[in-house]
């Protein structure tokens, strides 16, 4: 009687540590996640952001959101647009980079960083993401 109150016991508390094992297994699962529970990480997002620059995680991208103080000539957003999208694809290198640092350091696959430039009166110039 005595030895099955051990055995019954020690099952349960085996029981109870592989179910905690296995709720924390893999961390998190999502970049956005992994953010939310490191302090650090958030404070360099909060002090990567300015009045013109927002920069946010959302599921497992990185979101880096300029808008421009001033509204652009509606004759000249072709062009502006245009030249954005020449000079963010020439820095391609630079936001992959990013990404793959960020798998690198959380062990999240598939994280992405996504350039997006707004207008003045909050019409989209840009979006990629990388």
């Amino acid at each position: 009687m005595k030895n099955r109150k051990l055995i019954s016991g020690l099952l349960i508390v085996m029981l109870l540590a592989m179910a905690t094992l296995f709720a924390g297994c893999g961390g998190p699962s999502t970049l956005e996640d992994w953010i939310a529970g490191d302090s650090e990480a958030q404070a360099t997002l909060e002090q990567m952001s300015t009045e013109e620059l927002d920069v946010t995680v959302e599921g497992n991208t990185l979101v880096y959101t300029y808008t421009y103080a001033q509204v652009i000539d509606s004759s000249l957003v072709d062009a502006v647009s245009q030249q954005l999208d020449q000079t963010i694809t020439n820095s391609a290198s630079t936001f992959t980079n990013v990404a793959d640092t960020l798998e690198e350091e959380s062990g999240i696959d598939g994280i992405t960083v996504q350039v997006i430039y707004l207008n003045g009166d909050g019409t989209e110039l840009l979006n990629k993401t990388f």
